[in-house]
């Protein structure tokens, strides 16, 4: 009789090995779970928390997964969505969250079916549902991209939601420059009780940067955890020679040009583009992209071309990958009376590198002559709308280089207002 109790003994043994074989035999393409299982900190009912998962085809062929399911209502998944194939060597990522609507211990798993198989590929999920705890408000944050050596501060509210005082014993933060502030432990809240503090990120290093603060305290969630992340960009700035333009009074349908200028610090600054918001503010005498290198100044144009009477007004926003983009010059002007007189003067550029001209007039053949132009013209054309009625006026052009070093004069125009 104890040697007929002990065969079955071993043959049941046998079966129950072989049995769970055959799951293992049905995934034998390489499909890994990491983490295999997801165990969730006890989480505040009503509050989420998320873990990310990666599925991984360390196989040498292809898997096609037919479907995907969730167990256990406090679970969810997302960016899970079969069917899909997963090419060997290659990974997808998903999230799975849970959010406990009540107090407890809660089980859940996704499943993966693979095609060719009805024995799923399982991810066990466990999390616990708790009240009367330390909440913290946002449970994450996100400082997004901060200039290397400038700082950025958010705040952070942690509340007492339990029926009795909470002690916060410690905070622990972890990751490159990330910091708090303006809470000092210990710290009592009472019940129902909230504190404001503040969390900085103070990027040393370009790139994602990703850390969490630990708050310590006497609840259930004794290890209260606030994701953070952030990312260090670039520290270089573009800045204008002057922050606005004023054209004053230009005659509608003739047009005036006022210059200037953009200088870049901190590392060398890319233009992508320029847009101006008015068509009758243009753009002259620069094309991007463009490259301007710490400490360079690049001058360019703004020309007005009033098409109505009155006053005007635009902006030209320069974009580029500067910390402070985009930087804005901001223009006004007036369009005059169109039956006021103009010059116009149009001449050959210099066979000489130059930087512009300077534009010279005069009521005598001859000279002396006085400059008419505020800054270096860097076209080959100027319109004079300061002439008056019954005048004659003479005419002379001086070429500039990038020392400031001038040609001598031109050739004299004469021009006769009526």
């Amino acid at each position: 009789m104890h040697l007929g109790l002990r065969y079955p003994d071993v043959t049941l043994l046998l079966v129950i090995v072989v049995a769970c074989a055959i799951p293992t035999r049905s995934f034998a393409s390489g499909l890994v779970l990491k983490p295999s299982a997801v165990w969730f900190d006890s989480t505040d009912v009503g509050q989420t928390k998320t873990v990310a998962v990666k599925l991984s085809n360390t196989g040498s062929s292809t898997v096609y997964l037919t479907k995907t399911a969730v167990s256990g209502a406090q679970f969810r998944t997302s960016s899970l969505i079969a069917p899909f194939y997963l090419a060997a060597g290659r990974s997808k990522a998903f999230t799975v969250t849970f959010h406990p609507g009540s107090r407890g211990s809660f089980d859940g798993s996704v499943f993966l079916w693979r095609k060719g198989t009805t024995v799923p590929l399982v991810l066990a999920l466990h999390g616990k549902g708790v009240t009367g705890s330390l909440v913290a408000s946002p449970q994450s944050q996100n400082f997004g991209t901060v200039a290397l050596g400038s700082r950025k501060t958010l705040q952070e509210v942690l509340s007492n939601r339990s029926s009795a005082a909470i002690t916060i014993t410690k905070l622990s933060v972890s990751g490159g420059g990330f910091s708090f502030g303006g809470l000092t432990v210990p710290k009592t809240l009472a019940v129902g009780q909230s504190y404001t503090f503040s969390i900085s990120f103070t990027p040393k290093i370009k790139g994602s940067q990703a850390g969490s603060l630990l708050v310590s305290s006497n609840p259930t969630n004794s290890s209260l955890k606030i994701g953070l992340a952030g990312s260090g960009g670039s520290s270089t700035r573009l800045s204008l020679g002057t922050s606005s333009l004023n054209f004053g009074t230009v005659p509608v349908g003739s047009s005036k040009s006022l210059s200037g200028v953009l200088a870049a610090s901190g590392g060398s600054v890319r233009i992508s583009s320029a847009t101006s918001t008015s068509t009758e503010f243009t753009l002259r005498g620069i094309s991007f992209p463009l490259t301007v290198a710490s400490g360079q100044r690049v001058p360019f144009m703004v020309q007005f071309t009033p098409k109505l009477g009155g006053a005007a007004s635009g902006r030209v926003s320069f974009s580029s990958n500067a910390q402070n983009s985009p930087v804005v010059q901001n223009l006004a002007g007036i369009g005059g009376a169109s039956g006021q007189h103009r010059v116009v003067l149009r001449w050959k550029a210099s066979t000489s590198r130059v930087s512009g001209y300077h534009v010279y007039r005069s009521t005598s053949s001859g000279g002396p002559y006085s400059k008419i132009n505020a800054s270096l013209t860097p076209s080959t054309n100027f319109t004079d709308d300061t002439v008056q009625s019954g005048k004659t006026y003479f005419y002379v052009i001086r070429a500039a280089n990038s020392k400031g070093a001038l040609s001598r004069y031109s050739n004299q125009v004469k021009a006769v207002v009526p």
